[in-house]
């Protein structure tokens, strides 16, 4: 029997996922900031410099979750845009510094675009870590966002396979496509009596304008022991060489749609 649960949304992300769930990046510094309580509250900004997004310069008010910030205090601060209202983002917001800031506009320099809409859905990708070195592992966050006016459930099944929800990855390198290989250490066998009785579903419910961004950990390896790939179509996708790789991703079996392309993301790896 399949085991079903219900997604959490809270996660801290790493900084490339933050980037791409932002409607905009900004440097600001913080003119008031009364918490209602210790998560969130109401800010008063100053947007001194846009790094992403359209946002207005000068003072705006908005939501706020996160820590609490001291009057003063500069920030670099991710915003996002729902139903003409801004609000601030817990993931990526943090104290300016010179060296943050040059790190998200590289950030920003390589993050994937939307997808086009499908049934009131958009995804993009991000590539964990952007920059890495030969052999190290690489995740890919495939981030999903309603796009339409009403509240929207997003389901993943892992079985039976005519139903199972997968990504099937688009890796190249300098124009050259990279093929997948299959998971060296799974039988079809052994795939289909693990998961006719672990297979995993679950369901999430997004309002219009809210994300939620699900993991694709190590799509560069498969060893013994850390996973089945299941998520990724049971293979991986080699990254052996210096270079720059191009990730984008094709969804396929999840229901009431069709497949949504996801634009390519890139990472860049450097000799050992």
């Amino acid at each position: 029997m399949s085991t079903t649960s219900r997604a959490s949304r809270r996660a801290q992300y790493p900084a490339e996922v933050a980037v791409a769930q932002a409607d905009a990046i900004a440097v600001a510094e913080v003119v008031s900031w009364d918490m209602a309580d210790r998560n969130s509250g109401r800010a008063i900004l100053r947007i001194d410099k846009v790094l992403r997004g359209e946002v207005p310069t000068g003072t705006l008010e908005l939501s706020m979750d996160g820590d609490h910030r001291k009057v003063g205090d500069r920030l670099l601060v991710h915003l996002a845009l729902r139903s003409g209202t801004w609000s601030g983002l817990r993931d990526g917001t943090a104290i300016h510094t010179d060296a943050l800031e040059a790190e998200r506009v590289a950030q920003i320099a390589v993050a994937a675009d939307w997808s086009k809409e499908a049934s009131g859905w958009k995804a993009t990708i991000a590539v964990t870590p952007y920059k890495a070195t030969v052999g190290d592992e690489i995740d890919a966050y495939v981030i999903y966002r309603n796009v339409s006016d009403e509240l929207q459930s997003f389901s993943y099944r892992e079985w039976p396979p005519e139903s199972h929800c997968k990504w099937t990855l688009q890796v190249s390198r300098d124009g050259e496509p990279i093929g997948p290989k299959p998971h060296p250490h799974l039988t079809p066998e052994e795939i289909a009596d693990y998961f006719s009785k672990h297979g995993h579903q679950f369901e999430i419910e997004l309002k219009p304008g809210e994300t939620f961004a699900f993991p694709l950990q190590r799509i560069n390896s498969a060893e013994a022991g850390w996973g089945y790939k299941q998520r990724i179509g049971f293979q991986y996708w080699p990254l052996e060489s210096a270079g720059t790789y191009s990730v984008g991703a094709v969804d396929s079996g999840f229901p009431g749609r069709e497949a949504l392309v996801i634009p390519v993301g890139s990472v860049t790896l450097e000799a050992n």
